[in-house]
């Protein structure tokens, strides 16, 4: 059936009758890979396991898994209204994102969902979407959404991950120049927001007013940009503290709350105590009964975060180069440096130690052959200063390179394949250095 005459039927049913559906369609993409890692050096263990797809059809995260609806309803004179609503999903198995990383629960978790308005060269939109600092070059890299991607590797930083809520976009282009801008309008929590009962994970906000935003020029077969993000962000940890209830040698144990009462205090028969904001339990035993609270008390850490990215391309034929340079900084106070709402490390190597300062200079190549197929890869330069383990400070340089070829069998429809490399020298006199093989597959619609 066409996708687009399903879509709408899907969408009309759920509208109330006599309301006329927009132009709605159905997209997505799925991927199956599996592939071959072996990590070596006096940092870790020697290992070396085949792994199938992790989450969104991707060995190393980060895959293009996602179906969605979008669509556009014309306004008159010239206004247009749009709106997407994107989600994802693994390939092998049902198992939850936030089990294996994701951001929310269930085997279907949101990626992008925004509503807008266009115009004539110009556009608004709000909701949750990409980081224009992460879309102004996304695409240079040839074996994006696969197990051989740059960013899923420390050849770009984590600033290429991820989502952010709460956004709002403006954007205009004229010509061959474009440029936007977005900024975070509200915190996702607060220090004094009470989360789930026995969350000790600490959780991480990109703090309102933060922004990012690109400018690009350029025609179809090149351009060049800059990409900037300023974000100032908190994490709360939620406090882990034991709460004790006992009754005449009866001990029941409400562990951790994220708000405990005093100390120790003493509640006579049919008093109640407060467990965390909102959880009151009621006491009908008779006599008294103490309760004592032991544990860390909710610590509140903030950040600020700057990146700068330039970047550019230029196609010639069948052969296309791509180049960026990034150079971050992080200020933070005792906290993981993140891009936003606990989503990805941006400054940050694998394991999740995070660094004060990162560069990285990368550069990639597609050369087409026999029509269908591309031979493919890149590069990348990184250096991390200032990396915090929680035990000790160190520097790394950091190489990563992949090669491999895509052949397509039509528009929506390839494969492929690569091998690549990742080296990290440290300057505490360790090394790390992880290489494999990935071959894959994947299908549009």
């Amino acid at each position: 059936m066409n996708k687009q005459i399903l879509a709408t039927a899907i969408a009309t049913g759920l509208m109330a009758p006599g309301l006329a559906a927009a132009d709605i369609k159905v997209f997505g993409a799925i991927q199956a890979e599996t592939g071959g890692l072996e990590r070596s050096g006096n940092t870790n263990t020697d290992v070396d396991y085949v792994r199938t797809d992790n989450v969104l059809g991707s060995i190393k995260g980060g895959g293009p898994n996602a179906f969605g609806l979008k669509g556009d309803e014309k306004l008159g004179n010239g206004l247009t209204a749009y709106f997407m609503f994107n989600n994802a999903f693994s390939t092998f198995d049902g198992d939850t994102l936030a089990s294996r990383g994701g951001e929310s629960s269930g085997a279907i978790t949101a990626r992008d969902r925004y509503v807008g308005f266009k115009g004539d060269g110009w556009h608004v939109q709000f909701g949750r979407m990409n980081a224009l600092y992460k879309t102004a070059s996304l695409r240079y890299d040839p074996f994006l959404a696969t197990g051989l991607q740059s960013r899923a590797n420390g050849g770009t930083s984590g600033g290429h991950n991820g989502f952010i809520n709460d956004v709002a976009r403006v954007g205009f282009n004229s010509g061959g120049l474009s440029a936007g801008i977005e900024v975070k309008w509200e915190d996702a929590f607060s220090e004094d927001t009470p989360q789930s009962g026995g969350d000790t994970r600490g959780l991480n906000t990109v703090d309102s007013g933060s922004w990012t935003g690109n400018v690009k020029y350029g025609e179809k077969d090149w351009e060049v940009g800059l990409a900037y993000m300023d974000f100032s962000y908190h994490q709360y940890t939620p406090d882990r503290r034991v709460t004790t209830i006992t009754n005449g040698g009866t001990t029941d144990v409400f562990a951790p709350v994220n708000r405990g009462p005093t100390p120790t205090v003493t509640v006579p028969d049919g008093g109640s105590v407060t467990l965390s904001p909102g959880v009151t339990t009621t006491l009908t035993t008779t006599g008294n009964i103490t309760v004592n609270t032991t544990g860390s008390e909710p610590q509140k850490n903030d950040g600020d975060l700057s990146a700068l990215k330039l970047h550019g391309k230029y196609n010639v034929g069948d052969f296309s180069l791509r180049a960026q340079y990034e150079r971050i900084k992080a200020d933070a106070e005792d906290i993981t440096a993140r891009r936003g709402d606990g989503a990805s490390t941006l400054v940050g190597l694998e394991g999740g130690n995070s660094a004060e300062r990162y560069k990285s200079l990368y550069v990639s190549m597609t050369y087409k052959v026999m029509g269908s197929t591309s031979l493919m890869g890149h590069f990348a330069d990184t250096e991390w200063e200032d990396v915090n383990s929680g035990q000790d400070e160190y520097n790394v340089d950091g190489r990563h390179w992949a090669i491999g070829v895509k052949h397509d069998f039509s528009k929506r429809t390839h494969v492929y394949g690569g091998y690549m490399d990742n080296d990290y020298d440290y300057s505490n006199s360790r090394n790390d250095e992880i290489t494999g093989w990935v071959i894959g597959t994947r299908h549009k619609f």
